[in-house]
């Protein structure tokens, strides 16, 4: 497979290309045979096919490119962007962009990300948005910002429409599990501590998330609230059937006792 790769001058017949094609590629054997030849070979070109594989069929496979394109941005930051940008502009390759958190995008310096942001506008920011990291608190419970964050919400999200996106999409995907509401209810706690930031755009998105966050938690408080009722009820009617049933089943005259 190695040797193909070198020698072949058909890219896209190579055994290492062939085998992003295969449902059953061991992707473990794939990413070490890449990672070999990434050192000897053009980075566009594996950059390429890392993308390829990310938008393949074999699930194991995509989560191998994209952990190497993580690596690889880190060396090569442009060619990486570039790759990306391709993804996010192909009409086959952006959906699986827009399927999930990529790792590989967290990778990419600020400045590389501001460079393709400044070629590709309002459309580029809206494409990016959902990718975008979410304010947190560091172990301190401090404010903490992740660059691509403090780059996107400072110099891209001054239209409405592209800090609406980056705003209504931060929990897409994200997964609760446990009280919901306490959890909700945390979230708001992280915003309020963005309240006073220097970014007009980061006060915004806390105002924004804590409103969000606060009712989403009443929400959903009602509605366990709701449920817990309910099941109440319903033991208490179970109760009362029961009772039902067991005078209906003895007789509330002892006739039985005085025949005896």
């Amino acid at each position: 497979m190695l040797h193909a790769w070198e020698s072949q001058g058909c890219y896209r017949s190579s055994p290492v290309e062939i085998a992003v094609e295969e449902r059953d590629m061991h992707s473990h054997w794939w990413g070490e045979a890449l990672k070999h030849l990434a050192l000897s070979s053009d980075p566009v070109r594996v950059a390429g096919l890392l993308v390829r594989a990310m938008c393949g069929d074999n699930f194991h496979l995509r989560g191998e490119a994209d952990k190497l394109l993580s690596e690889f941005a880190l060396t090569n930051p442009e060619i990486a962007m570039d790759a990306l940008g391709e993804m996010m502009e192909d009409e086959d390759k952006r959906q699986y962009f827009h399927a999930g958190k990529l790792s590989c995008f967290l990778a990419l310096p600020a400045h590389v990300l501001g460079g393709w942001l400044d070629r590709h506008g309002v459309e580029g920011a809206l494409t990016v948005a959902h990718h975008i990291p979410a304010l947190r608190l560091n172990e301190n419970k401090e404010p903490d910002l992740h660059p691509l964050t403090e780059l996107f919400l400072g110099k891209y999200a001054s239209e409405d429409l592209v800090f609406n996106e980056y705003a209504g999409q931060r929990h897409s995907l994200q997964r609760y599990m446990g009280d919901i509401p306490k959890l909700k209810e945390d979230e708001a706690e992280v915003a309020r501590k963005f309240r006073n930031h220097e970014l007009p755009r980061i006060r915004a998105w806390a105002t924004y998330e804590i409103n969000d966050a606060t009712r989403e938690a009443a929400l959903h408080r009602a509605l366990l609230d709701k449920h817990t009722e309910r099941a109440q009820f319903g033991d208490k009617r179970c109760g009362v059937s029961s009772r039902r049933v067991q005078e209906q089943a003895m007789p509330s005259h002892p006739t039985g006792l005085l025949g005896i």
